[in-house]
């Protein structure tokens, strides 16, 4: 009886431990494609380390360009990047000029941006387009060139050693997109947080600049 007893434990122990392990539906996996995902994995190796090599598609970086008087203003003034096409560092607020550009923060481990960053090219390449620049935050720069190739990728791309992502104001999420106006103000878009189609980018700038 004893041994018997025992033996109905152990399977009721057992049925237990399966129902309660975790599982992830079909329905989480696709929600966690199609939103804003926390910033901060943990790479296998520092962020930042090996090398960054890009197709040659791949567009260069906008250099500053010296002006006359005051430096541009706002939160980009003085932060430096790294352009992901030639390793070039530069002080982005002077890069961006006075040019309205569209700024989208991404990483090479973040699934909505890999479903936006064609996106975004697409709507770069049209002739009405503003200026669309990505900046890479904690990533490994060989993980986000093999990205940017792998996606076709051709608007210029920078990698943030944390200094762009102090400078704007935002939740720890990706994909993050802001609006930089010739006067270095910035402005987050919140409406759609992950662009679907290039009418969305376009009806966003509208709104922010009208």
């Amino acid at each position: 009886m004893t041994r018997g007893w025992s033996i109905v434990m152990l399977v009721l122990v057992v049925a237990s431990i399966a129902a309660l392990w975790p599982r992830s539906s079909a329905d989480e996996r696709a929600s966690t494609a199609n939103s804003s995902v926390p910033v901060g994995p943990t790479p296998s190796s520092p962020p930042h380390s090996g090398t960054a090599t890009v197709d040659p598609a791949v567009s260069s970086c906008p250099v500053p360009v010296p002006v006359p008087g005051p430096g541009r203003g706002g939160p980009l003034a003085g932060v430096t990047a790294r352009c992901i096409a030639d390793a070039a560092e530069v002080d982005l607020g002077e890069a961006l000029g006075s040019e309205v550009t569209l700024l989208n923060l991404w990483a090479s481990w973040c699934a909505p941006c890999r479903t936006e960053m064609p996106v975004l090219d697409t709507y770069a390449a049209e002739p009405d387009a503003i200026r669309v620049v990505g900046i890479n935050v904690e990533d490994r720069p060989a993980d986000a060139a093999a990205l940017l190739t792998q996606l076709g990728i051709r608007y210029p791309n920078y990698i943030d050693d944390g200094a762009v992502q102090n400078a704007l104001p935002a939740p720890p999420v990706l994909p993050l997109s802001f609006l930089v106006r010739p006067d270095g103000t910035i402005e987050r878009v919140t409406d759609p947080t992950v662009f679907e189609t290039p009418d969305q980018i376009r009806t966003a700038i509208k709104d922010y600049t009208s």
